[in-house]
Order: C-alpha cells, then structure tokens, then sequence
C-alpha cells in the first residue's frame, strides 16, 4: 500500500508544475474515483440543470462533428447525453446511429456545479494533495471529455492549467511538448499535422484507474488512431495566472 501522505509530498516536490507522471494505480492513494455510471448520471444530471436553470450554455458544453464546432439547437442536442441512454456505451452506440457523424468530441465543463455535497467530497479525499502544494480548491475545474474523435478538435494547445486526466471509458492518449520545442516551432500551435515533431513529443497513456498528469505549460493534443471511444474526467488546477 502506497502512503498517501508520501506520495503527494514528493508530487509536489518533483512532477507540481515541472514534469508529467503517470499513476498506474490510484486506488491505493487518497485519490477519489468515480466509475462510469456515476460519472453518466452526474452528466445527465448537469445538463438537465442547465436547460432548467436557462444557463448560458456555449461556453459550458462544447461539441464537435467531423472536426468542426456545432452550435447548440434542436438537432445537435440529441447528441448530447440523456437519461435514456443509460450509460456512456448506449449513448455512444446512439451517436454511431446518426449516419452524418463518422467522429464527434462532447467537452462538459464544470459538471459538479448541481452537486456541493459530491463536489465537497471530492475535495475532502484530496485533502493529502492540498498540504503538498500551493493550491485552493476554488482554483480547481473538473470537465468531462467524451467521443471518438481521432485527434482534439482544437489541434495542438496548451490550456495554462496543469491538468490530472481519469479515464472513465477506454484509455486516454496524450501527446505531448515542452514549451521551448514549441517556441521554436510555432507551426506546432493548433496544428492536426505534427508527424515531423513527434520525436520531440511525449505520448501519455492511462485506462481506468490510471491517473496522467501534466504541467500547466504543456502544448498537447488527445490522440485516438483508431477513433476509441474514451470518456476521461479531467481536473484542471489553475495555479498560474495569464
């Protein structure tokens, strides 16, 4: 059994906003998890919120077909999970139905928003994280990504936020670059197109009850070569500013 307490002492003394590490077990760390139909229901949950409460909702829920953005209305909403599929499987194998869409990507951000107690929680079993490093949990974001596409449709980025990714569903694939590699490439910057820079790249890889984590300075793009249905939750843990 792994020491909680250790464990995320040396985290923050070796990999907290310098380096990737991959966990291949959490469970024997103070680490919280959630299994995939916990996960559905809270999506399900948060969307039925958001229609309700009349939120906002372009820059909450994200979609993407064949590569490109879709606005919200009738039609791209029946790609969006319901309680009728009753699991992420059902809802993929409902998407595959739609004969237009060979490859999709669902980005939900801020899906404990209906759920304090849930949220609470999390935080409470991540408490050994917190003593190690120089962070709020009000600086913290949790997002799902859900589909099959083949690369991130936003191309290579870098979100200014270290990132802990949790497969839910199938195994996340990261490619990753340090900022000075980029600096000097700029073409890097949302490019699909990188086969000359993969030398210089770093490809993380996790499955359920894994955890990948990589610093906030990190350019990276989600990669699936068979078009994998995955569902990952990803912490975003803002500790930079700009």
């Amino acid at each position: 059994m792994v020491n909680s307490e250790k464990f995320w002492h040396d985290f923050g003394s070796q990999f907290w906003e310098k380096d990737h590490v991959i966990v291949k077990n959490i469970s024997s760390l103070s680490i919280p998890q959630f299994h995939e139909d916990q996960i559905f229901n809270l999506s399900v949950r948060f969307l039925d919120g958001l229609w309700t409460q009349k939120f906002k909702t372009n820059n909450v829920i994200r979609i993407y077909v064949n590569g490109l953005r879709e606005q919200l209305n009738a039609e791209s909403n029946s790609l969006l999970p319901c309680a009728g599929d009753g699991s992420f499987s059902q809802y993929h194998k409902r998407c595959k139905l739609n004969k237009s869409v060979k490859e999709y990507g669902l980005v939900i951000d801020g899906i404990f928003r209906f759920e304090p107690d849930i949220w609470e929680n999390f935080c409470m079993k991540l408490g050994p994280f917190f003593n190690h490093v120089d962070i709020s949990k009000e600086k913290l974001e949790v997002a799902l990504f859900i589909g099959n596409y083949k690369r991130s449709p936003f191309g290579v980025h870098v979100d200014r936020s270290g990132v802990f990714t949790f497969p839910l569903v199938g195994t996340k694939k990261v490619r990753t670059w340090h900022p000075s590699y980029v600096n000097q490439n700029p073409d890097l910057i949302g490019s699909f197109d990188y086969k000359r820079h993969i030398g210089e790249s770093v490809l993380l890889k996790a499955k359920p009850g894994e955890m990948l984590y990589w610093p906030s300075n990190r350019w990276h793009i989600g990669e699936s070569e068979e078009g994998e249905f995955s569902v990952t939750m990803a912490v975003g843990s803002w500790s930079q500013v700009g």
